[in-house]
């Protein structure tokens, strides 16, 4: 496998969580459908196009980032006597890797030149979140490439008797399942407050007349702040000397 590390800041971001109304509450991570959308605005294609081109064989995606801390700000009004109110949460001062991973080195060079030249301006949800990509800290990483500067992939070495993640997305419902499969000597540690979340999100749409579109397919994933597992329940992961980055089938 061969990948790319994007390496993005922004001063605010939003990701609205599909399942809120009237307080559209930010996920705490760029989900699935965004960092689609996001490579879609690189290469110049619309959500159709987008969609159609991660799935030209089998990219996986791995999502970490921070945040300095979030607030909310009215969004819209229709009437205050109605009581009609929007508020959204905002995320300020990001940092968010991405990492896009195939097995096909040519296509992830395509992505990285279109990332470097971006057709569209690249934004963190709400089209005015503009963000800038860091190639101090980003760039490809080929599989067979041991001296990559930077980063490496696979996952932390067999070695260490446990592997730390976040803040990130793990693959599956993979909280519930480490937690069902504690051991005795209890390797598994997680913070208290961390605010781990089991969450559905949208990563293939149905798109219809006049520009909408129903989601088709989503992708079960953990969002952990702060865990630690044994070294026999680590993921296929993408290794940053500042994060260990969990990959999922996109």
């Amino acid at each position: 496998m061969h990948y790319l590390l994007i390496t993005l800041r922004s001063r605010l971001a939003s990701f609205r969580d599909p399942e809120t109304q009237n307080y559209h509450r930010t996920l705490p991570l760029p989900p699935p459908s965004t960092c689609i959308g996001m490579a879609g605005a690189a290469l110049g294609l619309g959500g159709p196009e987008a969609q159609a081109f991660f799935q030209e064989g089998e990219w996986q995606l791995g999502v970490a980032g921070t945040s300095g801390g979030s607030f909310r700000d009215l969004w819209k009004f229709d009437d205050f006597k109605e009581g009609n109110i929007v508020w959204r949460e905002y995320l300020y001062d990001n940092q968010f890797r991405l990492v896009f991973s195939h097995a096909d080195i040519a296509l992830v060079r395509q992505l990285e030149k279109a990332f470097r030249r971006p057709v569209y301006a690249l934004t963190c949800g709400n089209s005015d979140n503009v963000c800038l990509i860091d190639w101090r800290h980003s760039g490809v990483r080929e599989g067979g490439d041991a001296g990559a500067k930077n980063f490496r992939d696979d996952a932390t070495p067999a070695s260490a008797p446990t592997v730390t993640y976040g803040p990130c997305y793990l693959p599956g419902d993979q909280l519930s399942q480490a937690l069902a499969d504690i051991p005795p000597d209890g390797h598994l540690s997680v913070i208290t407050g961390s605010g781990p979340t089991t969450l559905e999100l949208p990563v293939r749409y149905t798109y219809l007349k006049g520009g909408e579109r129903m989601t088709r397919e989503r992708r079960r994933l953990t969002y952990v702040k702060y865990l630690t597992l044994p070294q026999t329940h680590a993921f296929h992961a993408f290794t940053h000397p500042e994060a260990t980055i969990p990959l999922f089938p996109l």
